[in-house]
């Protein structure tokens, strides 16, 4: 005779019916029915709970079982009147098992439901609850279980009298159970193979790791798929891989987000499962990112945006003397249109051509997981060092000391009317352009790469047409080059110039090169851990997610630097912006605190943080004032009264 059965045979006759409740053993499972009141009350609601203590390196499963398994299940027979709430079921963990992944309990789960009695006076002396259970315990192979349970409680017209175990046990179980909560937005993002939680609170800003989600339907996800959580400021991002199974995208998603340290408004960290059910949106569609000014865009107007930015690269230092010395061929091609326009449109063709390549480089690996934003070759020293040396070599043709015939003329050192040459020249004039964000730029490309590859190509395509619209316009309109004066000694002149702004190029990117490899450091940025400023200048602090999101939950003024060595922009404004005394004094004064993320190198950490503001190029910079939650995205080319103006306007002190 089963042990356990003969125990529970003698109990009810020494113990009839108060507070009586079978235990069985079974499936390496010991089951039974458990109450937080030792009688019931007429109208009275309490708790009747399913404890199932399992064997060592035994399991039984959650709701949703995840890849294999099969969730418990309680069939309620109740006296009449008497009826029965739904099943709380604790959050549950990961169990893996080779390539699988299941969502279960070990060692020990209680599921609760309340049960509602009926009002009245009740003729009943013992109310008998009885169940119907059925499990599946597994450790490597799979038991099924299967018994009858029954609690007898006394029927009491006065107060129900606690039963301090049960009680005990039920204000344990709380905190297992996934709470509702509004501090937290939370929204799901259907994009490409993923689904992407994004999550953030303005009241509460803790330090969370290792979220897990755990979904309601097991065609949603992979359930052994990492979960990678990024911070993305102001708020976090959780990638789930769609699962296989899954037919069509669902309307919603239901689950639970379990985060092992709590979230954030329990100081003892207790409440750690987040309830939630949200519409599946596309990433146009996010609140989190139409909270982040630029993330407003309509498709023509980041085409717009990205044409005008493509116009102004033509005046960046590294892109100008490529396109001096294409406007120079043009004038040693005067009079033959035919072979101009060709020149143009190849010119042309080899801009937006790179441009593709560039774009379907970044979603390829944007789309395999990786973080990379605008200009992300320059973080590759051996990028460096090639496009370093053929600025030299162009710089030193320049200065005639040797010629080379392949794209440029023998004689003259300027590109050459020939096919190859041209469509070359456009091919260089692009690469060298890529350290440069040019006002507008930054909108519109980080709206392109939130985009399908269809829409992202378009919006490089109109950046690559605005670069070249000056010079195109030229060779469709060469009238407009009588303004310029015919070929003579000035030309050798300007080549000189040219010459010098490219060797300055080369020396700029021996000197990112230098910082890339550890041989020097950025003395102009200096990086220190206190808030003062010394001799005038910034003390900035190294940028991490962490820091910012402690200044953040701590009400502190924050302003970010998204910058890198490789970044002329970003050189150029730290010179005449961030080195100004005016704006280190208004640091000073308003106690802000800066935090320079640098991005010379790459940096997953910083990636992320510029997705999070739905950017994905550099220069940007982000202030958090005191005066409101939402951060402040100053335009990528910034003026010192610009910035202190922006620091007063949002940072009020006492």
């Amino acid at each position: 005779m089963n042990i356990n059965f003969f125990v529970v045979f003698i109990l009810s006759f020494l113990f009839p019916p108060f507070l009586f409740a079978q235990t069985v053993y079974q499936a390496h499972t010991q089951v039974e029915l458990i109450s937080d009141v030792k009688s019931v009350q007429p109208g009275s609601p309490f708790w009747v709970g399913l404890r199932m203590r399992m064997d060592e390196d035994w399991h039984v499963y959650w709701k949703n079982p995840g890849d294999s398994g099969l969730a418990p299940s309680i069939e309620w027979k109740l006296p009449e009147g008497f009826s029965a709430g739904e099943i709380h079921w604790p959050y549950p963990v990961r169990i893996n098992a080779g390539p699988l992944t299941s969502f279960g309990y070990e060692k020990e789960v209680i599921l609760w439901s309340q049960i509602f009695p009926p009002k009245g006076f009740l003729e009943l002396e013992t109310a008998n609850i009885l169940a119907n259970v059925e499990w599946l315990a597994c450790r490597v192979d799979c038991i099924p279980g299967k018994a009858e349970l029954t609690l007898s409680l006394p029927i009491s017209q006065g107060p129900s009298e606690r039963n301090i175990e049960g009680d005990a046990a039920l204000q344990k179980s709380y905190w297992l159970w996934p709470i509702n909560s509004n501090r937290w937005t939370v929204e799901a993002i259907n994009y490409l193979n993923t689904i992407i939680l994004e999550f953030w609170a303005p009241d509460v800003q803790p330090y969370l790791r290792d979220v897990v989600f755990y979904p309601e339907d097991d065609r949603l996800i992979e359930h052994a798929a990492t979960q990678e959580l990024k911070i993305a400021p102001p708020g976090y991002r959780l990638f789930l891989r769609k699962s296989h199974l899954m037919t069509q995208v669902p309307a919603y998603v239901g689950g639970i987000l379990v985060q092992g340290e709590g979230w954030g408004w329990d100081e003892q960290g207790r409440q750690r499962a987040l309830k939630i059910k949200v519409p599946v949106k596309s990433p146009e569609q996010s609140l989190f990112h139409r909270n982040v000014p630029g993330n407003s865009l309509t498709l023509w107007l980041a085409c717009l945006f990205a044409f005008l930015g493509g116009i102004i690269l033509n005046f960046m230092p590294c892109v100008l003397p490529v396109l001096s010395l294409k406007v120079l061929g043009l004038i040693k091609s005067a009079g033959n249109r035919r072979r101009i326009l060709i020149s143009g449109f190849l010119f042309a063709t080899g801009v937006v051509v790179s441009f593709w390549v560039l774009a379907g480089i970044l979603i390829a690996l944007q789309s395999a997981g990786h973080q990379l934003g605008w200009g992300f070759q320059f973080q590759s020293p051996v990028f460096v060092v090639a496009i370093a040396l053929v600025l030299f070599i162009l710089a030193l043709n320049l200065f005639g000391v040797f010629e080379i015939g392949f794209a440029l003329n023998l004689k003259t050192g300027v590109p050459s009317t020939g096919y190859l040459g041209s469509f070359l020249s456009g091919i260089l004039a692009t690469v060298v352009a890529t350290p440069c964000t040019a006002p507008f730029m930054g909108a519109a490309i980080g709206f392109a790469l939130s985009q399908p590859p269809v829409v992202a190509l378009l919006i490089f395509t109109c950046l690559g047409l605005g670069m070249v619209s000056p010079f195109l316009l030229l060779c469709i309109f060469p009238g407009a080059l009588r303004f310029i004066p015919k070929p003579g000694k000035w030309m050798y002149a300007l080549k000189a110039v040219l010459g010098i702004l490219l060797l300055a190029c080369v020396v700029w990117l021996v000197w990112v090169l230098g910082l890339q490899k550890g041989f020097w450091t950025d003395l102009s940025n200096p990086t220190t851990q206190n808030l003062n400023v010394k001799n005038n200048k910034i003390a900035w602090q190294e940028f991490s997610s962490e820091l910012l999101m402690q200044l953040r939950a701590q009400g502190e003024p924050v302003f970010i630097d998204f910058t890198a060595a490789w970044c002329l922009t970003c050189q150029v404004n730290d010179r005449l912006v961030f080195q100004n005394n005016k704006v280190a004094r208004t640091f000073q004064e308003l106690g802000v605190t800066a935090l320079k993320a640098d991005w010379t190198n790459h940096s997953e950490t910083i990636s992320q943080a510029l997705a999070g503001y739905g950017k994905n190029s550099i220069p940007l910079y982000v202030l958090y004032g005191n005066q409101q939650a939402a951060p402040v995205i100053l335009p990528e080319l910034v003026t010192p009264d610009l910035v202190v103006n922006a620091l007063r306007q949002n940072i009020k002190r006492d």
